[in-house]
């Protein structure tokens, strides 16, 4: 299932990306007639193996444009569609096909494959997050933010536990995944904006960062993200959301 998996978050994250077009699953081999608005990309699972721990999946996507536009028009949807793709996920291959034009609806279309490999050969398949740490934009496949009480207590005599507390605690934000070149060292006081519906992290600084990109910050406060907008018919609004992740 992890090749269907996959395809799913890729769907996800191309509906919010750059590209303006419409991404959806290959249940029909090409689009319902000429009459579509503006560009759609259908996306399929073509292969999967698994073994054990290790596996492969290869994913396609047919893209077909409207009526009318020329073949510029293609190449750059096509161009934007793979680039979004390779930062989202990271294949090991990548196939670009040329732009031609549909028999049936005489629609101009174009195809792109991507393979993906987990386990002892690669990395397993998963969606990358945007996250802000400062004025730097990056990605991280996974985020964990813990509380580390870091005030005095006072203990009578005799006593194992203390009866008085001093309430403050740092925020550690433990990332893995991360991309987007390293940080610069030595910053204070950044604002970490998480992923999705996240929140957002105060008076950060780097703990630690490794070439693998594993890291820790750092925060003394957190703010929560602003509730959900929704319209009048109870609809969710344009406001996103991604969960947090161990």
């Amino acid at each position: 299932m992890k090749g269907f998996d996959l395809l799913g978050q890729l769907l996800a994250t191309l509906k919010t990306g750059e590209a303006q077009g419409e991404f959806r699953l290959a249940l029909e081999p090409r689009p319902a007639g000429r009459a579509i608005a503006r560009p759609v990309a259908l996306g399929r699972v073509l292969s999967e193996t698994e073994s054990g721990e290790e596996g492969t999946a290869k994913l396609g996507f047919t893209v077909y444009i409207p009526q009318g536009a020329g073949p510029e028009t293609a190449e750059e949807f096509l161009d934007s569609l793979i680039a979004q793709i390779k930062s989202a996920a990271e294949p090991v291959e990548v196939e670009r096909g040329t732009i031609g034009q549909d028999k049936l609806t005489g629609l101009l279309f174009g195809e792109c494959r991507f393979l993906f490999q987990w386990g002892a050969g690669g990395q397993a398949p998963g969606q990358r997050l945007p996250i802000t740490i400062g004025d730097w934009q990056a990605r991280v496949t996974s985020w964990k933010l813990g509380i580390n009480p870091t005030g005095d207590s006072f203990t009578a005599i005799g006593e194992e536990l203390p009866f008085w507390i001093e309430p403050r605690a740092e925020y550690l934000l433990e990332l893995k995944g991360l991309t987007g070149g390293p940080p610069e060292a030595g910053q204070e006081n950044m604002e970490v904006v998480l992923p999705g519906q996240g929140g957002r992290l105060l008076g950060c600084r780097w703990k630690s960062f490794s070439s693998e990109g594993t890291a820790v910050l750092v925060g003394k406060g957190f703010a929560p993200a602003a509730p959900e907008r929704r319209n009048d018919s109870g609809e969710p609004g344009q406001s996103g959301g991604a969960e947090q992740r161990d």
